[in-house]
């Protein structure tokens, strides 16, 4: 399996790792599997790692993705979703998410390369993530 996650509660975090190649159908089961979890809340912030697995994405792909977000998320408040990423491009392709989300986004959306600048913004220490076992 490309990915695998961890809700870890006294954080209210869920941390998400992509490995290798992930495409469409992997980022859907991968939803569908945080969203299944019984430790999983609509509210937690979230924490993406890509920075081994580059986007298989472009703008045209965009739109159907939050589509598929929006049918499995429905927080109350809004969220942070902070995705690591390793490439300009992957960088670039979040960037286009975040703006292309907009005021709707049910999460506000950052790309990060540096695990420390997600850190700060999710408000934990790196230190304290556990990260799921492969």
């Amino acid at each position: 399996m490309p990915y695998r996650f961890q809700v870890q509660r006294p954080l209210r975090l869920v941390v998400i790792v992509f490995d290798g190649v992930v495409d469409a159908g992997e980022e859907k089961r991968a939803l569908a599997d945080v969203t299944g979890s019984r430790e999983f809340e609509q509210d937690f912030d979230i924490l993406v790692d890509r920075r081994t697995a580059p986007l298989m994405v472009g703008p045209a792909d965009v739109d159907p993705h939050l589509a598929e977000v929006h049918r499995r998320f429905t927080p109350t408040g809004k969220p942070k979703l902070a995705i690591l990423v390793s490439s300009q491009h992957d960088f670039g392709m979040i960037r286009m998410l975040e703006l292309q989300a907009g005021d709707e986004a049910l999460h506000e959306i950052r790309p990060f390369r540096e695990l420390g600048s997600a850190c700060d913004w999710l408000g934990v220490h790196a230190d304290e993530i556990v990260w799921p076992s492969a």
